[in-house]
């Protein structure tokens, strides 16, 4: 019997040390969704469905009691999500309950496009992910790392990480032949007025 409520309190713990790390990472999607003028929360719903997709569905009666919502308030920031091409949801045939589903990708080109917009934050978001990496690493104890679900969680991780350096990279490389570009065009520009120093261009 012992052994038994020892098994439980080890689970149950090991969920909890999961459920930290997974919060985290909603906190994550939270900061980008707010930073890109979005709701907070529409980034924690979409963190959510982000770190379940590989593993189950996700339905509105879930994420009403994750969050403690009303259905009207789950309705409008999935429409939102739809409208930002992040997320699908579907019925099953007969049944009433909403299912969303994340492509895996969507969450890539999120970081690629709403990252875009504020490039100096690359290097901070990359900090904060791998932070949580190594929380992650730390905290979560040898049996609760061996679970599936801890395992798609680091995955998810990790891929989020590498894009990011992905992205900087690549964007650090286009910043850097665009000045080369600008200082092309700006010799050419200079040139003409010093062809023409008397020519009226408006």
């Amino acid at each position: 019997m012992n052994d038994l409520g020892n098994n439980e309190e080890e689970n149950e713990k090991e969920l909890e040390e999961i459920m930290n790390i997974e919060e985290e990472m909603m906190n994550f999607f939270e900061d980008i969704m707010y930073d890109s003028g979005n709701s907070p929360l529409l980034g924690r719903i979409y963190g959510l469905c982000v770190l379940n997709t590989s593993k189950r569905i996700i339905t509105q009666k879930d994420l009403i009691k994750k969050f403690k919502v009303n259905p009207s308030t789950i309705s409008r920031i999935v429409k939102e999500l739809e409208k930002l091409h992040l997320i699908n949801r579907k019925r099953q045939p007969g049944s009433l309950e909403w299912e969303y589903h994340v492509d895996p990708k969507t969450f890539l080109e999120l970081l690629t496009h709403q990252l875009n917009s504020f490039t100096t934050n690359l290097p901070e978001r990359h900090d904060v992910l791998v932070q949580i990496r190594e929380h992650w690493k730390k905290t979560l104890s040898t049996e609760s790392k061996q679970l599936e679900k801890a395992k798609r969680d680091l995955i998810i991780l990790e891929t989020l990480i590498k894009w990011i350096t992905v992205v900087h990279e690549e964007m650090e490389s286009f910043n850097q032949h665009l000045r080369v570009k600008y200082s092309e065009l700006m010799e050419d520009l200079a040139l003409l007025y010093t062809e023409n120093p008397n020519q009226r261009f408006f």
